[in-house]
């Protein structure tokens, strides 16, 4: 059922009704792309040229950017929350589940009795997915959401950083230096050229003077869209999920640290795998004269990003949780969030007694006649292989 998935993620990708218009609201520099393999700064300007003030404008914009200051940079430092920081994630969940990306969102995985259908209690789950913080380096110093929108550093390693308007924040800020982008593959042909209209970018970039070579990005997209894109995945797939959003074909890694109280968000990203021959984003780019760009009011950019390294193929994220910490940073596997088991974690009676379906690849398997746990078989086969890459 993969193709499910599949095809569930392109139908989100168009519900972002409030994306941006390349050539209108925004411009990218992408500049002299090279291989994953060459570490030298291709890139003399910035990614990007502008992006209009008019974003701000736009709600879940203004509401996304109250957060990004909230946290703490560098991993090791626990996180303690005002009532007014509180207050603005609060603010901005009611803002995204009254979107259309995560209103579809909360329709698939309630019919999958992923989520509980009522509003309130979604917006409960998705708290304890995102916002909810657990231990990286010490107690409560992490959350999904800071180490996928906002960013954070340990080690030495940026890690995390996964967000396109943390990144023009960032740069304008001169906190992040644009090396170069990497060009994608067109498949069963070479390196395919790219324009200022795409919509996902394979990148290099310092932050804070530590190196991320490879970082895939989406583009102009809302910040409702991407939260709703990874809470699908998270929910509904497991630790690779290869979709299609628009031209694109995109693998999106989930991974998960287990809770007693709902699993939470340790990593989602995506991983560009080619784009559809001479097919072009929706929104073509619009030549337009750089209207120039303000950091919004009263709140300063965040200073945060992730570290991936480079893979020997041309777009991977290697490694890209070997930023596990004491075992808690699992590979996504099976979520048990079903009605019934969603209300026990909540401490409310159960009202269901189905059990939680299986992923949509796993239901797949099952259709075929494999035994019930061969999905679960192959996804820890697939774990196994990943944690022998790791040890080399």
């Amino acid at each position: 059922m993969g193709d499910q998935l599949s095809q569930a993620c392109q139908r989100l990708w168009d519900s972002d009704h409030t994306r941006l218009t390349p050539g209108q609201d925004y411009a990218i520099d992408l500049q002299e792309g090279k291989r994953s393999s060459d570490n030298r700064d291709t890139a003399s300007r910035p990614l990007f040229s502008f992006v209009s003030d008019s974003i701000w404008q736009r709600p879940t914009y203004r509401l996304f950017h109250a957060l990004l200051d909230n946290y703490h940079r560098e991993a090791g430092s626990a996180e303690h929350f005002t009532t007014q920081q509180q207050q603005e994630v609060d603010s901005f969940l009611t803002a995204v589940i009254d979107s259309a990306p995560m209103r579809f969102v909360h329709q698939e995985l309630s019919r999958m009795d992923r989520a509980n259908p009522d509003p309130h209690a979604f917006k409960q789950q998705l708290h304890q997915m995102w916002f909810s913080t657990y231990r990286r380096v010490v107690d409560n110093d992490s959350s999904g959401f800071e180490h996928v929108f906002v960013g954070e550093t340990e080690e030495g390693h940026t890690k995390g950083f996964h967000n396109w308007v943390q990144f023009w924040l960032q740069e304008r800020a001169g906190q992040v230096n644009y090396l170069g982008h990497l060009l994608p593959r067109r498949r069963g042909e070479g390196l395919e050229q790219t324009g200022p209209d795409e919509r996902i970018v394979n990148i290099q970039f310092g932050w804070g003077g530590d190196i991320k070579p490879v970082s895939t990005m989406l583009v102009g997209t809302s910040p409702e869209f991407e939260m709703a894109l990874y809470t699908l995945c998270f929910c509904a797939g497991q630790q690779e999920n290869f979709v299609q959003l628009g031209p694109y074909h995109v693998k999106i890694r989930c991974y998960s640290i287990h809770s007693k109280y709902g699993n939470k968000i340790g990593s989602a990203f995506p991983e560009l795998q080619s784009k559809t021959p001479g097919a072009h984003p929706p929104g073509g780019y619009v030549p337009a004269q750089p209207p120039g760009s303000q950091y919004p009011p009263q709140h300063a950019p965040a200073q945060q990003v992730d570290h991936q390294q480079p893979q020997s193929h041309a777009y991977g994220h290697p490694h890209s949780y070997a930023e596990a910490a004491g075992g808690q940073h699992q590979p996504q596997q099976q979520q048990q969030y079903s009605q019934g088991a969603y209300n026990q974690q909540q401490g409310q009676q159960q009202p269901y007694t189905q059990q939680p379906p299986y992923g949509y690849q796993q239901q797949q398997q099952q259709q075929q006649g494999l035994p019930a746990d061969a999905a679960q078989q192959g996804c820890l086969g697939k774990l196994g292989s990943f944690l022998k890459s790791l040890l080399g």
